[in-house]
């Protein structure tokens, strides 16, 4: 047994049995949600008392996959989202003291009942019964508004602290690097004034959700800062073979590895300036170090550099290989609902939830059922109009990428079939090309890297996030191609900083 999963395993043990605040910092494919459930469920066979244990998460789906994990859910367990969490242990029972609202409060997020500043949305509250939401400028600054209701309740009703802080014993929060600043504010009253423990896990180098105010900084302060949490790091990767591992846990800051191991591998190629990358492949391929019948990924870092070897290569290997082209909208201001939208029209599989845990974290049964409404009339006849339609109901304010507006962006992709393999790698071959943006979530037995793409042209300098994603999509073997010299300087600067044991050249 190697001594990463060694350590990994020793780690969990103890943790399992420590009582108290626990932080974790855990690295792609270290199993971080698969133990949060299992310390839950030991926690909640250990505690002999009227007291609960719940479990937040940031998304429905993150919900249903830690009450899959639990299989059966004990009595004294809680899974549920922060939105739920907050509606029934706190706001839905004590806004009423906090206020004295005279009728029942209906939870909105129509875009008619956004706002910008908090006394707004009390007034709202107050003058007609409606909770409403921040507007999406406000929100992507990391607040709040319903964590802020919550702990203002909390600090001012002590009926609603002495509840919570005796109702529940320890509270487990999953992919805390999603954490946005009210979110973080309100965990860390309910630790520190409150008493509750918290068992908190997350990924410091992966946050999607920074377009809407999370960031990694939080999970990062508790990490760096002097306080009372048993802090640990999970550094095991289940996905890739060691030497692969041992490469991304050497650039990672803070961690130390004293030796590399073997099984795995890291090649380096360093060809001429004006190499073709087709060439490149080809010669990988006749010297044995890819097979094609293996998932293969070739990471490229835009859409005509991709579409351009893809049909290269595809003459030289009829039709081997298939591109998955960088999202079309990422340059447009509002990408991230028009990717959602254009997967919901062309995956079967991609539902109403997944749009709405992608865009909206808040949200009701009504809003959901009212929304699928619209869904499904675009997926009947996908019109400009009925897009807009959507983007106002989801508060997305449509604009002009270039001389187009978003909308019709949208449509021109919708009315091709052909486009579904845009959103759909089922429908391609093992050897894909794509962006490392593109492979996040994916995994491959080999993944080739060009790393031209991985430097910042302006700041003449690797960018380090989108390296590590790229390096953990593979499984048994790492490719670099490199006619940037910079990335080697970069690599042993990060190593020395890091490590200071190894080089570059230790590793391939």
């Amino acid at each position: 047994m190697n001594d990463i999963v060694t350590h990994d395993e020793n780690v969990k043990k103890e943790l399992l049995e420590h009582q108290g605040n626990i932080l974790v910092l855990a690295n792609a494919g270290s199993g971080k949600t698969t133990f949060l459930t299992k310390k839950l469920k030991s926690d909640s066979e250990r505690l002999n008392n009227y007291q609960k244990l719940a479990a937040i998460t940031f998304t429905r789906n993150a919900t249903e996959e830690i009450k899959q994990k639990l299989v059966d859910i004990p009595d004294n367990v809680v899974v549920s989202t922060i939105d739920s969490f907050l509606d029934k242990e706190i706001i839905l029972p004590f806004l009423n003291q906090k206020y004295e609202i005279q009728t029942s409060v209906q939870f909105s997020f129509r875009i008619e009942h956004n706002f910008s500043h908090y006394s707004t949305g009390i007034k709202q509250i107050l003058q007609d019964g409606i909770f409403g939401t921040y507007d999406f400028p406000t929100s992507k600054h990391g607040k709040n508004f319903k964590c802020e209701v919550a702990l203002d309740i909390l600090k001012t009703i002590d009926s609603a602290s002495e509840y919570i802080k005796y109702k529940f014993n320890t509270l487990y929060i999953d992919e805390f690097q999603d954490c946005d600043q009210s979110m973080n504010d309100l965990f860390l009253y309910l630790k520190n004034e409150l008493g509750i423990p918290l068992f908190i896990v997350g990924d410091d180098k992966q946050s999607i959700y920074q377009w809407r105010g999370a960031s990694p900084k939080y999970i990062n302060n508790l990490w760096e800062t002097k306080n009372d949490f048993r802090k640990e790091r999970f550094i095991g990767n289940f996905r890739s073979l060691p030497r692969i591992v041992d490469f991304s846990l050497a650039l990672t800051p803070k961690v130390i590895i004293d030796n590399i191991r073997e099984e795995g591998s890291i090649l380096y190629l360093e060809p001429n300036q004006d190499y073709l990358k087709e060439d490149v492949i080809k010669y990988l391929i006749d010297n044995g170090d890819i097979n094609l019948q293996e998932e293969n990924y070739f990471l490229i870092g835009n859409n005509k550099d991709i579409e351009e070897t893809v049909t290269n290569l595809n003459d030289i290997f009829l039709n081997k290989f298939d591109c998955v082209r960088k999202n079309p909208f990422i340059e447009c201001t509002n990408s991230i609902f028009l990717e959602c939208i254009a997967k919901y029209y062309f995956l079967d599989d991609f539902s109403e939830y997944d749009v709405l845990n992608n865009l909206f974290p808040e949200y009701n049964d009504e809003f959901r059922k009212e929304l699928l409404k619209k869904l499904n009339r675009l997926r009947q006849q996908p019109t400009r109009s009925l897009i807009e339609e959507i983007a106002s109901y989801l508060d997305v304010l449509i604009t002009n990428y270039e001389d187009k507006l978003e909308s019709q962006i949208l449509l021109e992709i919708l009315s091709n079939l052909d486009n579904k393999k845009l959103f759909d790698t089922n429908l391609m071959s093992n050897n894909l090309i794509m962006t490392t943006h593109g492979s996040k979530g994916l995994a491959a037995d080999t993944v080739v890297i060009f790393v031209e793409y991985l430097i910042d042209r302006y700041k003449q300098e690797l960018k380090f996030e989108d390296h590590y994603v790229a390096i953990t999509r593979a499984k048994s073997k790492v490719i670099i191609i490199d006619n940037q010299t910079i990335y080697t300087n970069e690599i042993n600067r990060f190593l020395r900083s890091n490590n200071g044991k190894f080089s570059f050249e230790d590793f391939i």
